[in-house]
């Protein structure tokens, strides 16, 4: 049936005052930390990590050295055309390995009375030299069986543990093999003779996991485990382990905007760091100013203030190597996407720079998006008839089996269409 849009007309008018209401607030943030930013940009790195010294606890972000330079690091290299463009990233990408992640999943299935999950993850790998194999892939299917499904939670009104049957253990089961595979081949490569000198491996999403404060133990600990091999291996080979986000809705900067401006309202939740840092970049380099593909901002340190972060990263200020750096870089029209990278790059000549250009290569030749993460999300991903399919040979499974399964009306009904 199709939607009544005589009816969604006149629900939205019944709720004009609330969006008002939200435009009012999100003016009167992006004022605040528009002056804010205006004010505390204009200090240098020294007086910033001066005042951010002097506080208590986590800062949200720190500034690292890049910023005795300029919040701004503006990218020189100038295209006329797709061509020059693409043609300087095959130049900086040549012998440069990459290495991506990206999985996809089905969650137990409401239509079938046994439960039973499905991951798929694709690891891509471009060595960018002129052999014949300088592509690889790696794919790996896991079967979460109805025990693997259990987690515990715990009942917020009366404080007692559930355990049930849920997507946290699938979602938990695909960011391991994501993860998993990408120290595999970081090792690989790493051990790889003649050696490589230069190795990334690129997740599709964030290194800093404050979500996992809402999942079960179990879930948190799988978590922990996959990015802390990571991370380690990352270290030890030397070879960045890169996480980029495309939307990002991180507020590190924001937060750290709020500890050094108390007139900043402390319930600021709608404004990120890539809108109002683009908005600071734009209005401080003059009138009709845009930022140009490729232009990024100095480094930051991520310190974040919840137990995650700690637990992951347990080194305070002191040992700030051991935390995540992040920047964020201009690869569309639409806003920055963040970059975030261990922050020992911050210590090697370079590094950080190499990060950018790994970025702003990969993508340019994929057309605004990291070519090795957006290939990888199309080898893995499952689409509808896939899940449907793979429902059938569940059934036929089953049968083979003597396991009974049984499967709703409405969902047999498009088994019969497939």
């Amino acid at each position: 049936m199709p939607l009544d849009y005589s009816q969604v007309w006149k629900k939205l008018e019944a709720n004009v005052s609330k969006f008002k209401e939200f435009d009012k607030d999100l003016n009167k943030e992006l004022n605040a930390l528009k002056k804010a930013s205006g004010d505390i940009f204009k200090k240098s790195y020294n007086d910033i990590i001066n005042a951010l010294n002097n506080m208590t606890g986590s800062t949200g972000a720190r500034p690292s050295r890049e910023y005795k330079n300029g919040l701004l690091v503006k990218f020189n290299s100038q295209f006329n055309n797709l061509k020059e463009m693409v043609a300087w990233a095959v130049n900086i990408l040549e012998n440069k390995v990459c290495i991506g992640t990206d999985g996809s999943q089905i969650y137990a299935p409401p239509e079938i009375n046994m439960p039973i999950g499905l991951v798929q993850v694709v690891c891509f790998i471009n060595e960018h030299n002129q052999s014949k194999n300088s592509y690889k892939e790696d794919r790996e299917i896991r079967i979460l069986a109805p025990k693997d499904l259990l987690y515990e939670r715990v009942d917020k009104k009366t404080g007692s543990t559930i355990v049930s049957i849920g997507e946290e253990p699938v979602n938990a089961m695909r960011y391991k093999i994501e993860t998993d595979l990408l120290t595999k081949y970081l090792d690989m490569y790493h051990n790889k003779q003649p050696k490589i000198s230069n190795i990334y491996a690129i997740t599709d999403g964030s290194l800093v996991l404050s979500f996992l404060q809402r999942m079960s133990p179990d879930t948190q600990n799988t978590y922990y485990a996959a990015l802390k091999d990571a991370l380690k291996k990352s270290k030890h080979t030397k070879h960045p382990l890169i996480g980029y986000v495309d939307s990002s809705a991180a507020k590190d900067v924001v937060d750290m905007l709020k500890k050094l401006d108390k007139t900043i309202p402390k319930d600021t939740r709608y404004i990120s760091d890539a809108y109002i840092l683009e908005n600071y970049i734009t209005q401080s380099q003059g009138l009709n100013y845009t930022m140009n593909w490729g232009d990024r901002t100095c480094a930051f340190i991520c310190d974040r203030q919840d137990g995650i972060y700690d637990e992951i990263y347990p080194d305070k200020i002191g040992k700030k190597y051991c935390k995540i750096a992040f920047f964020y870089i201009k690869l569309s029209s639409a806003i920055m996407a963040r970059v975030e990278f261990p922050a020992w790059t911050l210590r090697e000549p370079g590094m950080v720079e190499n990060i950018a250009n790994i970025m702003r290569a990969e993508s340019a030749i994929g057309s605004g998006y990291p070519y090795t993460i957006d290939k990888c999300h199309h080898l893995a991903v499952i689409k509808g008839q896939e899940r449907l399919k793979f429902l059938r040979l569940f059934q036929k499974f089953g049968k083979q089996n003597n396991i009974k399964i049984g499967i709703k009306n409405k969902a047999k009904s498009k088994l019969v269409r497939i």
